[in-house]
């Protein structure tokens, strides 16, 4: 309900009248957070709270008053946020547009500042989501309750299994299509609410996400885990060869050893006849004629006379010595 009013009261200033303003002087009034603020930071939660932090730079604890632009009176922070032992922040219920604040040490104001809460919102987290699967399961909308503040950018994001990135669909409203989906494929949702910048500034942040639910066919699933159709070809591929190897290379050693038990060992003549392969290319007379200093007989010419020792009978039984060819040998002719 105080939302609603904050919202109310600021959507009477329209873009041109705030625009207007800036130029005509509100830099004067509303300052702007930066390095020379001490490190001050506002974050105005779904318009309900306005957390408020700085940098303490070496101060004692810092006190923070404030007001909005409805309100007279200072008031002190009520919900101060201690970090090693120093204030470092302050929560605001939000009671206005313009909040007024001042940081002081002791007496002495360190700083003075004046914005808009609405330009540092950060949207509620959404809740109720509702997922409209159409009959083939290709297609979804997303529906949840709008937030009760307009300029708002509601973002559906999804992705499969195996995507690297979220695919982002955004209406103004929470009622977000997704189409073009597989039903055979696991899908991870999740939805948040971003303020519009032509509307709250570029100070504004997008709410958190949602807690992703996750899909197949239309129906909820518990996790998004590979199916066996879409494990890659490749991781398929890598396994099966290196099965397909390891049998072929048994095969192998089983052929090995077969051979082995069934034809016998025959040793090898390079051992034994050392040079006669290397040297003489298995040239056996001639390696022995260079190795075992053997002389190979000499070849006799055929047109050679040899001794042919004849007997002719006589008183004496005489003996002639003569010589002739061997190549034809006759008979001498009785007397």
């Amino acid at each position: 309900m105080e939302g609603n009013r904050t919202w109310t009261k600021w959507s009477k200033t329209t873009e041109r009248e705030r625009s207007r303003t800036e130029r005509s002087g509100r830099a004067g009034m509303l300052g702007s957070v930066g390095e020379e603020d001490r490190g001050l930071r506002l974050l105005c939660l779904d318009l309900h709270t306005v957390l408020v932090t700085w940098d303490h730079g070496g101060h004692a604890n810092l006190s923070l008053h404030y007001r909005f632009d409805e309100e007279v009176a200072w008031g002190p922070c009520g919900a101060y946020a201690v970090q090693a032992g120093l204030t470092a922040g302050c929560a605001l219920g939000v009671r206005g547009d313009i909040l007024h604040l001042t940081l002081r040490d002791g007496g002495q104001a360190l700083l003075n500042l004046s914005r808009y809460v609405a330009d540092f919102l950060k949207p509620a987290t959404l809740r109720d989501l509702r997922f409209l699967w159409s009959p083939d399961g290709a297609q979804v909308t997303v529906r949840c309750p709008d937030l009760p503040y307009r300029g708002l950018s509601y973002q559906v994001q999804h992705r499969a299994t195996h995507d690297p990135a979220w695919q982002t669909h955004q209406e103004t409203t929470c009622a977000v299509t997704v189409p073009g989906l597989d039903p055979g494929l696991c899908l991870s949702f999740r939805a948040r609410a971003a303020p519009r910048p032509a509307v709250y500034g570029s100070e504004a942040q997008p709410g958190d996400w949602t807690r992703e639910t996750h899909w197949r066919g239309g129906r909820p699933a518990e996790r998004c885990e590979p199916s066996p159709a879409s494990i890659p070809a490749l991781g398929l591929a890598l396994p099966c060869g290196l099965a397909a190897s390891l049998l072929l290379l048994l095969c192998v050693w089983r052929l090995s050893r077969v051979k082995q038990r069934l034809l016998p060992w025959v040793p090898d003549p390079r051992g034994s006849f050392p040079g006669l392969f290397e040297t003489h290319h298995g040239h056996f007379q001639e390696w022995i004629l260079h190795t075992q200093a053997v002389t190979p007989p000499r070849a006799t010419d055929p047109t050679e006379a040899h001794e042919v020792l004849e007997v002719r009978p006589g008183p004496e039984n005489s003996y002639m010595h003569s010589c002739s060819p061997i190549a034809h040998a006759h008979p001498s002719p009785a007397p």
